[in-house]
């Protein structure tokens, strides 16, 4: 229902499927913003680290150790140390596992297959239905790229050991290694190739990480400032509302949840999780205020300076000024702007109690954990995911090994990679994991070509790292596309 003279605006784009201008989305996602540049370098810093501790060292697959990198790092440091603590655990339970198929199976190579399927649906499933789920997807993802590349060591050690007329400096070395040791090695230094960079991220992020209380304020802040302007009618403001609210309160949740877990001066903000509900549902009732009156915003003056006093006290900490705001509206924006008012109270008090105790409210109250979710053995989505992901496996399995083409076992990574809810989702994932390996093979080819022949040392391939790395990392950083990393890496090494 619309006011009378008024025409009713369009419908926010906060839909992804609704978005028309993908120029403009990447703008909004690629644009620079307060952090950014140093988390970006942060992970070029723990790439490069890694690719010269592994050169040094001969540690095999660097390209998978620098992916680590790319895939772990967070935006903040207490929930990139914690990944990385679970991924390294996991890790190791499951180099231990794949050790184990491969004892059960090497005398008899017919288990092989059915182990490795059970394993891949066993974890699969237990990573949607159990709630230490990321462990059980990173063993599961280890498991089938570990028994993939054995194949490989177990199948170049089985071989004869037949020199001929070839010097002997040019054969593979592990053809003169017991195949049960060849594969033991292999699965070791793999196990190394991913402590590696996980010890790295942590030790970085320890020193250096950023705060996610800090990280808190300053998204609520933003938030505010962006009502705000869209109260005293700026232009684009409407936009950045858009944007905000397709974003969601979930990592906002995920900081306050997180903050003063690892250091004990980054303390958890007193005010509940109640403050990012209402400044979230604030930005939601100005949307539909653009929806009901159009541009029509000048019953909202008094809102715009409410709301910049709430963002200067969030930002300072200290209690907001001024008595509260009433908006007056009539006709059909009213009942808006009664949701306005009352959000807007919410606010302030919530702001005006820093100084007090905190309350736990029943957004932070702690639940019972337990190992399954409730609908474990109900829900047929666990099942389902599961089933499709080892469907995807073996089938890429069975291609790398039919057509003997080794190098593609990197199609294993994938299917774990694009593995989501929806086949929307899967969709999405996967197209931007071909346009970044595109743009990636495309980079190392001509990095090969072009730059290579000329590279003499250690030092002029960190060179050639580092800028590519750096446009990977400041992609990462927000919208955590990791191919193009990737590809750079596993072409230039």
């Amino acid at each position: 229902m619309t006011a009378p003279g008024k025409r009713s605006g369009p419908a926010p784009n906060v839909d992804e499927g609704d978005v028309a201008e993908l120029l403009a989305v990447l703008r909004r996602q690629l644009r620079p913003t307060p952090g950014r540049l140093g988390d970006s370098v942060r992970i070029v810093v723990v790439v490069l680290a890694v690719v010269a501790v592994s050169e040094t060292f001969r540690i095999p697959d660097i390209g998978l150790s620098a992916f680590i990198v790319l895939f772990l790092s967070g935006r903040e440091a207490v929930s990139t140390v914690q990944t990385a603590l679970i991924s390294g655990i996991a890790v190791l339970l499951a180099i231990s596992a794949t050790i184990a198929v491969f004892m059960l199976s090497l005398a008899e190579p017919a288990l092989r297959i059915p182990l490795m399927v059970v394993l891949t649906f066993g974890t699969m499933f237990l990573s949607r239905a159990a709630t230490l789920g990321p462990v059980f997807f990173v063993a599961g993802f280890v498991i089938a790229y570990g028994m993939t590349l054995g194949d490989q060591v177990l199948g170049l050690a089985l071989q004869p050991a037949v020199v001929g007329n070839s010097p002997m400096g040019e054969l593979p070395e592990i053809l003169f290694i017991p195949p049960a040791d060849a594969l033991v090695r292999f699965l070791l230094w793999l196990s190394l190739a991913v402590a590696v960079p996980v010890g790295l991220l942590i030790i970085a992020n320890v020193l250096t990480g950023r705060d996610p209380a800090r990280l808190l304020r300053r998204a609520l802040a933003e938030r505010l400032a962006t009502a705000a302007r869209f109260c005293a009618g700026k232009t684009g403001a409407e936009r950045e509302l858009e944007a905000q609210a397709f974003e969601g309160t979930a990592e906002l949740r995920k900081w306050h949840h997180l903050a003063g877990a690892l250091r004990r001066e980054w303390r958890r903000p007193v005010w509940g999780a109640s403050l990012i509900d209402d400044i979230n549902r604030l930005g939601l009732l100005l949307l539909d205020w653009q929806r009901v009156a159009g541009n029509d915003r000048q019953a909202l003056l008094a809102a715009a300076a409410a709301c910049r006093r709430a963002e200067c006290a969030l930002r300072d900490g200290e209690a907001p000024s001024a008595e509260p705001v009433t908006i007056t509206a009539t006709g059909a924006v009213r009942p808006l702007a009664d949701a306005i008012t009352r959000r807007l109270h919410a606010i302030r008090e919530t702001l005006a109690a820093t100084g007090s105790a905190p309350t736990r409210d029943a957004n932070t109250a702690p639940s019972p954990r337990r190992l399954l979710a409730a609908d474990a053995f109900s829900n047929p989505d666990y099942v389902r995911f599961a089933l499709k992901v080892t469907l995807a496996v073996m089938i890429c399995y069975f291609v790398m090994s039919l057509a003997d083409w080794p190098g593609i076992h990197t199609c294993i990574i994938t299917c774990y990679y694009v593995a989501l809810g929806t086949v929307g989702e899967t969709m999405h994932k996967a197209t931007l994991r071909l346009v970044g390996c595109l743009i990636g093979a495309g980079l190392g080819l001509g990095a090969i070509l072009l730059l290579m022949p000329h590279m003499t040392d250690l030092g002029d391939l960190l060179l050639l790292l580092a800028p590519v790395t750096l446009l990977a990392a400041w992609t990462v950083v927000k919208i955590e596309v990791c191919e193009l990393g990737e590809e750079v890496l596993r072409a230039g090494i």
